[in-house]
């Protein structure tokens, strides 16, 4: 970015009381979309004020980027601020849990297979670009799972396909993965073709990969904040919001 040099780039502790770790990212990797992680502070921000405060300091530590949003991530769905945006949603459960959670119904002429190899890819290639060519602002925020994605949950992990009378029409993918939060499996992608969705389907196939996961695991994904029926699935199936990350918009030349 014009006028910071590399060092610029770098996190940095902003002490004081309290002392914040932060970091300056780009939206979806646009350079025209700067804002701040707020990573970590180390004492509770209890107050609106706090968080003003707090908001205020990470932004003008790195105001040569001209940050229009600071970013947190806390636990559960309380916003920092009234004014706060979700920007993702960490969602998970037990899979002992949730597979004594109620089935959902499978529709009619749906069935449901574990894939033992990725012969449906070109299938998921395309039904995505159709799905994305009508999805609106969220087409922009969501990518595909990549083939090296896909091949890592089939190595370790599982893929489950669904077919409509012998014709693909979706899949769900996880991998075992360790995080900084979570370990277990990762839901890599839950996809339905645009023609599948909206009929009972997506509950269907989520249980059915929770039915092939070993037991005294964690199943856990991010899911989007306008991805409004992915979130409504994973509650249907028992799985809980565990954390969500937050944008706080800046106003222009504001320095609160």
């Amino acid at each position: 970015m014009e006028g910071a040099d590399w060092r610029a780039y770098r996190h940095r502790i902003l002490h004081g009381a309290p002392a914040l770790l932060c970091g300056v990212r780009f939206k979806g990797g646009d350079t025209a979309l700067p804002f701040v992680d707020l990573l970590a502070w180390d004492v509770p921000l209890q107050s609106a004020d706090d968080w003003l405060r707090a908001v205020a300091r990470a932004r003008g530590s790195f105001g040569v980027f001209q940050p229009r949003w600071v970013r947190t991530c806390l636990p559960g769905e309380a916003p920092p601020l009234p004014e706060a945006e979700i920007d993702q949603r960490l969602v998970g459960g037990r899979i002992d849990e949730l597979l004594g959670h109620p089935a959902p119904f499978v529709p009619e002429g749906i069935s449901l297979h574990r894939a033992r190899d990725l012969s449906f890819l070109p299938l998921f290639q395309d039904s995505f670009e159709r799905w994305q060519a009508g999805a609106g602002a969220l087409a922009a925020e969501v990518s595909p799972a990549t083939e090296a994605s896909l091949r890592a949950c089939l190595q370790d992990g599982v893929v489950v396909c669904a077919h409509h009378a012998g014709r693909w029409v979706g899949m769900m993918a996880a991998r075992h993965a360790e995080g900084a939060r979570l370990a277990g499996f990762e839901v890599v992608e839950l996809f339905l073709s645009p023609e599948a969705q909206g009929r009972g389907a997506a509950p269907a196939l989520q249980r059915a990969l929770i039915g092939q996961l070993p037991g005294g695991e964690v199943l856990f994904g991010t899911i989007h904040g306008t991805n409004t029926p992915s979130l409504r699935t994973a509650l249907r199936c028992g799985r809980r919001v565990i954390e969500t990350w937050w944008f706080i918009p800046l106003g222009e030349g504001e320095t609160r």
